[in-house]
């Protein structure tokens, strides 16, 4: 079996990662290529993993415009040369099943071209099957109604499942998608995918408190707010990791901050084993992103976790978890003021985590589900 499984990340590394976690367990079981749509990052598929690098796009955060990263082209001439490389591709490759991360629910933008990449998929092989793999909660939109009309037309001419990367005890595609009832019958629940496929959680637990901001984009005000409270904790140490998207200042800025206490403080760029620091640290503190939620939830180490303002979606899945009390949703207030935050962590550091059973094997599941669609 032959898998291409297509990623278009916009602004952070969420998308990549939770992607790849999936590309590298279908292709334990697929000759598997990874598609990616967005710039090249220190994030790769295992060596078994063919890559095709199309000439990348962003998104700019204040008006959604996309951008060539190298502000070498226009976004017209990257669409040609990207139609080039598919052609080129599709010439010399067939495929069983194409997966492709968000779309429709999302990348409105690449529409013209994720229609022209199926079609071409399609020519070579009539009885290609077409995936799509979706994170739990999606960012409502205006003109929803019109918007959500587009997606199960799409869903309906293109595609024959829907994977939907959550545990439906917790987040219903139908919480944020109203016209759940016209896709329900091509949607499979996988669970929610996580960074190792293992469980991460038998490591004593270090005095140590990791921060983390994700891609690096957004998250700046928190990572300098908790430099201004290491002196507050002298028996911990603190590892600031920072994404690669981050200001170029940014270490400096956390360096000024904590002079007087830099033996206890570690700077880094990402992390490959990310789960494996978690797993012994006391707490984190980060964005409350996707991924990073799941990495806490799949080490059992308790967050306090800063959600994205653009969008409910962050917000959404972090007050369900707070619920749950594994994790403490922080607001831009409680990071204004340093003695609040050093609160809110001295409170946070003194608790059990608590018993919890969520399904968190969508990389496994989703590999099972696409043998079985192949299969039928």
């Amino acid at each position: 079996m032959r898998v291409a499984f297509f990623c278009q990340h916009l602004l952070g590394i969420g998308h990549v990662s939770r992607s790849l976690a999936l590309v590298n367990e279908i292709s334990k079981i697929a000759d598997t290529t990874y598609i990616q749509g967005g710039p090249a990052t220190q994030k790769k598929p295992n060596q078994s993993v063919r890559t095709l690098q199309l000439p990348p796009l962003l998104m700019r955060e204040h008006d959604s415009s996309l951008y060539d990263p190298s502000e070498k082209q226009s976004v017209e001439d990257v669409f040609l040369q990207r139609k080039q490389i598919i052609d080129q591709h599709i010439d010399l490759n067939s495929y069983d099943l194409l997966v492709i991360e968000l779309w429709p629910f999302g990348r409105n933008k690449f529409t013209s071209e994720m229609i022209y990449l199926i079609e071409g998929l399609k020519k070579k092989n009539k009885s290609l099957k077409v995936v799509c793999s979706l994170r739990d909660i999606l960012v409502r939109k205006k003109n929803e109604e019109i918007r959500n009309q587009k997606i199960v037309s799409l869903i309906e001419k293109y595609f024959d499942k829907i994977y939907v990367h959550s545990d439906e005890r917790l987040i219903l595609l139908s919480d944020s998608f109203t016209a759940y009832v016209h896709i329900a019958h091509k949607v499979c629940y996988t669970g929610f995918v996580t960074e190792s496929s293992q469980r991460l959680i038998n490591k004593a637990r270090e005095k140590k408190i990791v921060i983390s901001m994700g891609g690096g984009i957004v998250g700046e005000e928190l990572v300098l707010a908790v430099a201004k409270i290491v002196k507050d904790f002298p028996e911990y140490r603190f590892q600031f990791i920072l994404g690669p998207f981050s200001e170029p200042g940014l270490k400096s800025a956390i360096e000024e901050q904590v002079i007087s206490e830099m033996d206890r403080v570690e700077i880094c760029g990402l992390l490959d084993n990310f789960e494996d620091v978690l797993s012994s640290s006391a707490l984190s503190i980060s964005l409350a992103g996707y991924n990073t939620v799941m990495n806490l939830l799949n080490t059992k180490t308790f967050g306090l976790v800063f959600p994205y303002d653009a969008n409910e979606e962050q917000r959404t899945r972090a007050e369900k978890l707070e619920a749950m009390n594994t994790l403490k949703v922080i607001s831009r207030s409680d990071i204004a003021s340093p003695k609040t935050l050093s609160e809110i962590v001295k409170k946070s550091l003194a608790l059990e985590y608590p018993k919890l059973d969520l399904k968190l094997d969508g990389s496994v599941k989703t590999a099972e589900y696409i043998l079985r669609l192949e299969s039928v």
